[in-house]
């Protein structure tokens, strides 16, 4: 890669930079007596250099984990970015700035926005590759979907810090940076994953931002020790440098621009620098372009720094002593409080650093005026004022790359006005640690993005402290069907086995292009159904069968009277079960009970028996109940519709029940590793009954030691307290997934005011995303974007007109997955 100038005429700066770049370069300064009007020699210094010669970066000290610089030394550091931060956070950053940070020494924190997410997407894809061809392909279509679409600005928040020390003859030089690195790396640990970089890690991070494209996949380096870093960093194309910004000239040519702060707000923190990665409630203030924020501090001289401070605060003080002066310079005061504030802070302990807080966009050539407006716009209405760093643009860029200050510093002192001198204890306030969520990164789930861009991924199983179960709530029209498709389907291409119980046939159009088993009780089935609940209860695992006679119980109490029983009649109806279990084991049937309940010669136990005759052998319902159970779960899908019930309410609240006994008593007989949905959408109706309660809070707590999730579908948090069971499923799931809510709802929900804000911030249905906000048993309520591809969106679409359009290529002969494939086209030809 080289670098080229054009810089016009009348540069009031050349001399400085021309003096600065021979330093780089490593040439005598020949820039004295300059013409400000001329720029041929500057043009002259830099004909014939590769870019690699002005970054300072030489080897790499395997066994230290050290860098070695033309000047200097140093480590670099990156950990998940913070999702906020209170006080016991901000105390453990500032520590690093005061206690760690000594004279000469430099810190440079650098929070970027890595769009190269194809790592990441491929990752995501790749665990899918057991399942079966057609998920396989939805995966494929999503992650091209992510890497290639415009209307996506999908990234990956990284900070990484970088601690550089000048070059000295000191012999404890290496073990005193160590001991500052394991020091650093400890107090990061103590609250965010935390890891030094090796020398391949540079390569691939820093040689990224140096051979800067637009591409999204992550290119893998290897280091060469029999060469310099800074040979190993640059890879071809050149970097064009004028006094408006940066181009690079490689595969996909990019404009880049650089912004300084010069005035920060008067009251900032840590957990306030997340408003400058974008706003979590305006669209409009958000970046849709690769970018970085980057906050550099050095330790001077302190000797130096506290008589230039006493002089001022001297000549302050004494001009604060004359009323006419004080009404005559409006900011007299301000100087004087801040005076005294840092003398306060001296006293305190505290040194004086030089900082600077600058952030680098780049975009294509056309679009860098308005990239430069939004980034201006974002600080702007969090009170920053930035400047552009006009002609500076090469300088800032190079001391915004890991470890540099420890070798640019003193230019850009000599820059005159880019650092600012501060106190060591203010510097935490503007370190750009804040990211966004990344959903739970240890096992592939459900692929999204946050707000400000970053790539989610979210399984429910990835929950070491708590259960799996999830509630979803969502008013009709919010997304809430598509919502739970892609999670259940996402949970299949990556292994799990998926239940779902439903009335409306929201989810037949996924089953037959998956393959699943599809079960209706209606009267065209090809064999009668029998849900005999005796047929699959453990005989070796006590725990077990006694979890399964517990859930059995609160059906039959169900099937007697929905309305509820006593104590007493539960007590008969337990008795009965387990006297047809010790009598005929798993060929017992309901009848069974009857037959007992009749033999208890107890006036309530035959009344109970009078009760349950419709499910017996002379039963209306026999055949649901006699004979073994035939449901056949070898389908890791199984779609149990229920809607040929509706006319039946009392059989359809229990068949429900039923399946979920058979699913369950199912999996006490895997291998407690493969997990498993059990999906119940819009059939609250069935949940109504007394016993129900107690059902599914049994189901509830049961699932995880099976490794398996309740997902529970409604429209409003109101369907959960009108119902005993659906209080339950809500009492005991650890996330609960909201949608897009009615305003009178949210007003009633116990949450902060900040939630409920966040809350009623879901957008309405969009025609590329939908917004969920996903609520973990921690307390945390981050919000996602569920973005389909083209594909996904048809394949969950409940418009009618999609439906029928559907329906009449599938009737043509056409697949499930070859008609959306069709449809697609049509869409795009329009």
């Amino acid at each position: 890669m080289r670098l080229f100038v054009s810089l016009p005429k009348g540069l009031f700066m050349l001399n400085k930079i021309g003096e600065m770049i021979n330093r780089l370069f490593g040439e005598p300064n020949n820039t004295r007596g300059f013409s400000p009007n001329d720029s041929s020699q500057m043009k002259k210094i830099f004909s014939g250099h590769s870019f690699a010669d002005i970054l300072p970066y030489e080897a790499y000290d395997e066994e230290n984990g050290l860098f070695i610089g033309k000047n200097s030394l140093g480590f670099v550091i990156e950990t998940s970015p913070l999702l906020g931060a209170d006080h016991s956070i901000q105390a453990e950053v500032s520590s690093i700035f005061e206690d760690i940070l000594q004279e000469g020494d430099s810190i440079q924190c650098l929070l970027w926005a890595d769009h190269r997410v194809g790592l990441i997407l491929d990752k995501w894809e790749g665990a899918r590759k057991e399942a079966k061809e057609i998920i396989k392909e939805i995966a494929k279509k999503r992650a091209e979907y992510f890497k290639n679409s415009a209307q996506l600005s999908s990234r990956m928040f990284r900070f990484i810090l970088s601690y550089s020390v000048p070059k000295t003859n000191d012999p404890s030089l290496i073990s005193s940076l160590i001991t500052k690195k394991e020091r650093i790396l400890k107090t990061l640990s103590s609250f965010v994953y935390a890891y030094s970089w090796s020398a391949n890690q540079f390569l691939e991070s820093v040689g990224a931002l140096v051979n800067f494209t637009s591409q999204r996949e992550v290119k893998k380096e290897r280091w060469n020790w029999c060469e310099t870093l800074s040979n190993q960093l640059v890879n071809g194309g050149s970097i064009q440098w004028n006094e408006d910004g940066l181009e690079w000239k490689n595969d996909t040519n990019m404009s880049f621009k650089s912004f300084r702060a010069t005035k920060t707000p008067d009251h900032w923190s840590l957990n306030q620098m997340q408003c400058l990665i974008g706003d979590l409630l305006r669209d409009a203030y958000r970046m849709k372009y690769p970018f970085y924020l980057h906050y550099g501090v050095h330790c001077p001289n302190q000797s130096k720094e506290e008589n230039n401070f006493w002089k001022r605060s001297q000549f302050v003080e004494k001009q604060g002593q004359s009323l006419v002066l004080l009404r005559t310079i409006p900011d007299l005061g301000s100087e004087l409080k801040e005076c005294e504030s840092v003398r306060a802070g001296l006293l305190g302990g505290s040194k004086f650093v030089l900082t600077q807080l600058s952030a680098g966009v780049w975009a294509a050539p056309q679009e860098i005026v308005c990239a430069e407006q939004s980034i201006k716009s974002l600080f702007r209405i969090n009170q920053f004022t930035v400047v552009e760093n006009h002609y500076l643009h090469l300088p800032q860029f190079l001391a915004s790359l890991p470890m540099t200050w420890a070798e640019y510093v003193s230019d850009l002192k000599s820059l005159g006005g880019l650092l600012k001198t501060t106190l060591a204890c203010e510097c935490v306030n503007l370190v750009p640690m804040q990211g966004e969520w990344q959903g739970t990164v240890n096992s592939p789930g459900m692929l999204m993005l946050g707000r400000r861009g970053q790539v989610i991924n979210w399984n429910p199983f990835d929950n070491k402290g708590g259960n799996y179960n999830i509630v979803v709530i969502g008013r009709s029209g919010s997304g809430k069907s598509v919502f739970m498709q892609d999670l259940l389907l996402s949970g299949l291409g990556t292994g799990a086995k998926v239940f779902i119980l439903e009335v409306g046939r929201s989810f037949e159009k996924m089953c037959d292009l998956v393959g699943g088993q599809h079960i209706e009780f209606s009267k065209e089935s090809p064999s009668p159904i029998c849900l005999n609940p005796f047929t699959h209860i453990s005989k070796e695992d006590e725990d077990a069968r006694n979890e399964s006679f517990s859930a059995l119980k609160s059906i039959i109490s169900c099937m007697v009277d929905p309305a509820g029983t006593t104590r007493h009649q539960d007590g008969l109806i337990e008795m009965a079960i387990r006297q047809a279990w010790d009598k005929k084991y798993n060929q017992a049937t309901i009848t069974d009970v009857v037959d007992s309940l009749y033999a208890c010669q107890d006036g309530v136990a035959n009344t109970i028996a009078v009760m349950l005759m419709s499910y017996t052998k002379q039963g209306v319902y026999a055949k649901y109940f006699e004979g073994e159970n035939n449901i056949n779960f070898t389908n890791p899908m199984v779609l149990i519709e229920l809607e040929e019930l509706k006319d039946k309410k009392d059989l359809q609240a229990v068949v429900l029940q039923l399946c979920i006994m058979t699913i369950t008593n199912k999996a006490l007989l895997g291998d407690r590793k493969t997990p498993f949905y059990i999906c119940i959408d819009e059939a609250w109706d069935l949940l109504r009954a007394k016993q129900s309660s107690s059902f599914i809070e049994t189901l509830a707590r049961r699932l995880r030691k099976y490794y398996g999730s309740l997902v529970i579908g409604t429209q409003g948090f109101e369907e959960f307290f009108n119902s005993p069971g659906a209080q339950a499923a809500f009492d005991n799931s650890d996330w609960m997934c909201l949608l897009k809510q009615k305003d009178t709802s949210i007003s009633k929900l116990n949450f902060s005011e900040h939630k409920k804000k966040m809350l009623e911030s879901l957008s309405s249905p969009h025609e590329d995303f939908r917004e969920v906000m996903i609520c973990d048993a921690d307390g945390g309520y981050p919000i996602a974007r569920i973005v389909l591809d083209p594909f996904s969106k048809l394949l969950y679409s409940t418009k009618p007109e999609e439906y029928s359009r559907l329906k009449e290529l599938t009737q043509l002969g056409m697949s499930t997955s070859a008609a959306i494939n069709h449809m697609v086209g049509e869409y795009a030809a329009r």
